[in-house]
Protein backbone atom coordinates (compact mmCIF):
# COMPACT_ATOMS: atom_id res chain seq x y z
CA UNK A 1 0.00 0.00 0.00
CA UNK A 2 1.08 3.57 -0.68
CA UNK A 3 2.12 6.12 1.89
CA UNK A 4 -0.35 8.77 3.02
CA UNK A 5 0.87 12.38 3.13
CA UNK A 6 -0.93 15.10 5.05
CA UNK A 7 0.04 18.72 4.50
CA UNK A 8 -0.89 20.82 7.53
CA UNK A 9 -1.14 24.44 6.40
CA UNK A 10 -1.45 27.29 8.85
CA UNK A 11 -3.76 30.04 7.58
CA UNK A 12 -2.28 33.25 6.16
CA UNK A 13 -1.77 36.48 8.09
CA UNK A 14 -4.93 37.97 9.57
CA UNK A 15 -6.20 41.54 9.38
CA UNK A 16 -5.98 42.48 13.06
CA UNK A 17 -5.51 46.25 13.45
CA UNK A 18 -6.18 46.22 17.23
CA UNK A 19 -3.55 43.45 17.72
CA UNK A 20 -5.71 41.22 19.89
CA UNK A 21 -5.84 37.46 20.34
CA UNK A 22 -8.58 36.66 17.84
CA UNK A 23 -8.77 32.91 18.62
CA UNK A 24 -12.39 31.92 17.80
CA UNK A 25 -13.75 35.44 17.41
CA UNK A 26 -15.74 35.70 14.15
CA UNK A 27 -15.03 37.77 11.02
CA UNK A 28 -11.24 37.86 11.29
CA UNK A 29 -10.25 37.65 7.64
CA UNK A 30 -6.97 37.38 5.79
CA UNK A 31 -5.02 40.59 5.36
CA UNK A 32 -3.72 41.52 1.90
CA UNK A 33 -0.40 40.01 2.89
CA UNK A 34 -2.21 36.90 4.13
CA UNK A 35 -3.84 36.46 0.72
CA UNK A 36 -0.42 36.73 -0.93
CA UNK A 37 1.03 34.20 1.53
CA UNK A 38 -1.74 31.73 0.76
CA UNK A 39 -1.13 32.21 -2.97
CA UNK A 40 2.58 31.50 -2.52
CA UNK A 41 1.82 28.34 -0.58
CA UNK A 42 -0.80 27.30 -3.15
CA UNK A 43 1.85 27.54 -5.87
CA UNK A 44 4.23 25.53 -3.70
CA UNK A 45 1.64 22.75 -3.38
CA UNK A 46 0.23 22.90 -6.92
CA UNK A 47 2.24 19.91 -8.20
CA UNK A 48 1.22 17.70 -5.29
CA UNK A 49 -1.56 15.20 -6.13
CA UNK A 50 -3.98 16.64 -3.58
CA UNK A 51 -7.22 14.66 -3.38
CA UNK A 52 -9.07 16.68 -0.71
CA UNK A 53 -8.77 19.69 1.56
CA UNK A 54 -10.05 19.93 5.13
CA UNK A 55 -10.43 23.30 6.81
CA UNK A 56 -11.18 24.82 10.18
CA UNK A 57 -14.50 26.71 10.07
CA UNK A 58 -12.80 30.02 10.95
CA UNK A 59 -13.01 32.58 8.13
CA UNK A 60 -9.25 32.99 7.75
CA UNK A 61 -8.81 29.22 7.35
CA UNK A 62 -11.67 28.90 4.87
CA UNK A 63 -10.23 31.75 2.79
CA UNK A 64 -6.82 30.06 2.79
CA UNK A 65 -8.35 26.72 1.79
CA UNK A 66 -10.22 28.34 -1.09
CA UNK A 67 -7.01 29.83 -2.46
CA UNK A 68 -5.30 26.44 -2.23
CA UNK A 69 -8.27 24.82 -3.96
CA UNK A 70 -7.88 27.19 -6.92
CA UNK A 71 -4.81 25.13 -7.85
CA UNK A 72 -6.61 21.82 -7.20
CA UNK A 73 -10.18 22.39 -8.48
CA UNK A 74 -10.88 18.65 -8.43
CA UNK A 75 -10.24 18.46 -4.66
CA UNK A 76 -13.30 19.24 -2.49
CA UNK A 77 -13.03 21.38 0.64
CA UNK A 78 -14.52 19.85 3.78
CA UNK A 79 -15.15 22.00 6.86
CA UNK A 80 -14.51 20.35 10.23
CA UNK A 81 -14.66 21.80 13.73
CA UNK A 82 -11.91 19.46 14.91
CA UNK A 83 -9.39 21.72 13.16
CA UNK A 84 -10.69 24.89 14.81
CA UNK A 85 -8.56 27.35 16.77
CA UNK A 86 -7.92 27.00 20.51
CA UNK A 87 -10.86 27.71 22.80
CA UNK A 88 -9.64 30.22 25.37
CA UNK A 89 -11.21 32.95 27.49
CA UNK A 90 -8.19 35.12 26.64
CA UNK A 91 -9.61 35.77 23.17
CA UNK A 92 -10.05 39.47 22.52
CA UNK A 93 -7.23 40.41 24.90
CA UNK A 94 -4.45 42.71 23.66
CA UNK A 95 -0.92 41.47 23.08
CA UNK A 96 0.35 42.91 26.39
CA UNK A 97 -1.93 40.62 28.39
CA UNK A 98 -0.74 37.56 26.47
CA UNK A 99 2.89 38.56 26.86
CA UNK A 100 2.40 38.85 30.62
CA UNK A 101 1.63 35.11 30.78
CA UNK A 102 4.17 34.10 28.12
CA UNK A 103 1.33 33.31 25.68
CA UNK A 104 0.61 30.26 27.85
CA UNK A 105 -3.19 30.10 28.16
CA UNK A 106 -2.97 26.41 29.07
CA UNK A 107 -1.31 26.73 32.48
CA UNK A 108 -3.08 30.03 33.21
CA UNK A 109 -6.68 29.12 32.47
CA UNK A 110 -9.29 31.66 33.49
CA UNK A 111 -12.35 29.52 32.73
CA UNK A 112 -13.00 25.79 33.21
CA UNK A 113 -14.19 25.60 29.60
CA UNK A 114 -10.79 26.67 28.24
CA UNK A 115 -9.03 23.97 26.22
CA UNK A 116 -5.91 22.25 27.45
CA UNK A 117 -3.10 20.92 25.28
CA UNK A 118 -4.42 17.35 25.60
CA UNK A 119 -7.92 18.48 24.60
CA UNK A 120 -6.54 19.91 21.39
CA UNK A 121 -4.44 16.84 20.67
CA UNK A 122 -7.40 14.51 21.18
CA UNK A 123 -9.62 16.29 18.67
CA UNK A 124 -6.79 16.57 16.17
CA UNK A 125 -6.07 12.84 16.52
CA UNK A 126 -9.74 12.02 15.90
CA UNK A 127 -9.62 14.02 12.68
CA UNK A 128 -6.33 12.39 11.76
CA UNK A 129 -7.79 8.92 12.19
CA UNK A 130 -10.78 9.77 10.01
CA UNK A 131 -8.63 11.37 7.33
CA UNK A 132 -6.26 8.41 7.17
CA UNK A 133 -9.16 6.00 6.77
CA UNK A 134 -10.86 8.06 4.08
CA UNK A 135 -7.70 8.89 2.14
CA UNK A 136 -5.34 5.97 2.61
CA UNK A 137 -2.44 6.26 0.18
CA UNK A 138 -3.40 9.79 -0.89
CA UNK A 139 -2.17 13.37 -0.40
CA UNK A 140 -4.48 15.58 1.64
CA UNK A 141 -4.31 19.18 2.94
CA UNK A 142 -5.51 20.40 6.32
CA UNK A 143 -5.87 24.16 6.89
CA UNK A 144 -5.70 24.88 10.59
CA UNK A 145 -4.12 27.13 13.22
CA UNK A 146 -0.73 27.54 14.84
CA UNK A 147 -1.07 25.89 18.25
CA UNK A 148 -3.11 22.89 17.03
CA UNK A 149 -0.60 22.21 14.25
CA UNK A 150 2.36 22.49 16.64
CA UNK A 151 0.67 20.24 19.20
CA UNK A 152 0.10 17.55 16.58
CA UNK A 153 3.69 17.97 15.39
CA UNK A 154 4.99 17.40 18.93
CA UNK A 155 2.90 14.23 19.15
CA UNK A 156 4.28 13.08 15.79
CA UNK A 157 7.84 13.65 16.99
CA UNK A 158 7.27 11.91 20.32
CA UNK A 159 7.90 15.11 22.27
CA UNK A 160 6.03 16.39 25.35
CA UNK A 161 3.20 18.81 24.56
CA UNK A 162 4.70 21.35 26.98
CA UNK A 163 7.41 21.89 24.36
CA UNK A 164 4.76 24.01 22.61
CA UNK A 165 6.03 27.01 24.55
CA UNK A 166 9.47 26.72 23.00
CA UNK A 167 7.73 27.82 19.79
CA UNK A 168 6.34 31.01 21.32
CA UNK A 169 8.36 33.89 19.94
CA UNK A 170 10.75 33.79 17.00
CA UNK A 171 10.39 30.06 16.26
CA UNK A 172 6.58 30.00 16.00
CA UNK A 173 5.46 28.49 12.70
CA UNK A 174 4.95 30.98 9.89
CA UNK A 175 1.68 32.03 8.32
CA UNK A 176 0.76 29.72 5.42
CA UNK A 177 3.62 27.41 6.40
CA UNK A 178 3.40 23.70 5.59
CA UNK A 179 4.10 20.81 7.99
CA UNK A 180 4.05 17.56 6.01
CA UNK A 181 3.40 14.25 7.77
CA UNK A 182 4.15 11.02 5.91
CA UNK A 183 2.49 7.83 7.19
CA UNK A 184 3.24 4.22 6.37
CA UNK A 185 0.27 1.82 6.32
CA UNK A 186 -0.33 0.24 9.70
CA UNK A 187 1.87 2.66 11.65
CA UNK A 188 0.35 5.16 14.06
CA UNK A 189 3.17 7.70 14.12
CA UNK A 190 4.46 9.42 10.99
CA UNK A 191 7.70 8.16 9.50
CA UNK A 192 8.60 11.71 8.51
CA UNK A 193 7.66 15.21 9.68
CA UNK A 194 8.93 18.03 7.48
CA UNK A 195 8.38 21.77 8.00
CA UNK A 196 8.52 24.20 5.09
CA UNK A 197 7.74 27.90 4.98
CA UNK A 198 7.19 28.88 1.34
CA UNK A 199 6.95 32.53 2.42
CA UNK A 200 10.21 32.66 4.36
CA UNK A 201 12.72 35.14 3.07
CA UNK A 202 15.87 33.58 1.66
Amino acid sequence: MKRTTLYFVRHGEVYNPKDVLYARLPRFRLSERGVQEAETTARYLKRKPIKALYSSPMLRARQTAKILQNYHPQAPVHITRRLIEVKTSYQGEPRAVLQSIGWNFYDNRRHPGDEGREDILNRMLKELSLTRRRHSGQDVVWVAHGDPVIILTLWGQGRPLTDLHQYKGHTYIGHASVTAFTFEPGRELPVQVEYTDPNAKA
